[in-house]
């Protein structure tokens, strides 16, 4: 995690570099630029997931002076950049807060065995009726089933959730790198 906080913060400074510096500066901020660009995009001009839209970009100025309209391209695909890395990381770390569901999940599983196995220890202690004891562990299972499921349930909505929101962002994201290309 902390790379990829140096990456983006280190595309933020490439960023300003391009809009303010001058033509030396510029260049080598755009040299840079292309070490930190995923090479297999250089190929494959059409995969805005392999930055092919950025490579295309700096395919069509061989040299490394680049004039103002393709500075405030480069510029908003770098803010889509990292834009696309903060969601993608916030998507990553998403998964933690699913761990307390699967320690819920071991906790009930755990309290319905020993619930069981207190019952059935009553059960041979006792001379109580075999019946009542019955019915207790089935109740016992019963109202672990049904919260195990609305758990479930609850956890399932959450991910959905995220996941449309993650395909919804970079349907935008397209969109917006489709626009820029457009606008060329």
């Amino acid at each position: 995690m902390k790379e990829r906080s140096k990456w983006r913060e280190r595309l933020n400074i490439l960023s300003i570099k391009i809009e303010n510096g001058n033509s030396y500066q510029v260049s080598q901020a755009i040299t840079e630029l292309k070490v930190r660009l995923n090479p297999c995009g250089y190929f494959d001009n059409n995969n805005f997931y392999k930055d092919g839209h950025v490579w295309a970009l700096l395919k069509n100025n061989n040299t490394n002076i680049v004039d103002q309209k393709t500075k405030k391209q480069l510029i908003k695909y770098i803010g889509l950049f990292l834009n696309h890395d903060w969601e993608r990381c916030k998507r990553e770390s998403l998964h933690w807060c699913f761990i307390p569901y699967e320690i819920l999940g071991g906790t009930l599983a755990f309290l319905s065995l020993m619930s069981i196995l207190y019952t059935k220890l009553l059960m041979f202690n006792s001379y109580a009726d075999e019946r009542l004891f019955l019915r207790i562990n089935l109740l016992i299972f019963f109202v672990l089933a049904v919260m195990i499921l609305i758990i479930e349930g609850i956890f399932f909505f959450l991910k959905k959730k995220e996941n449309e929101k993650y395909i919804t962002f970079v349907k935008k994201y397209r969109e917006e790198i489709n626009d820029i290309t457009k606008n060329k």
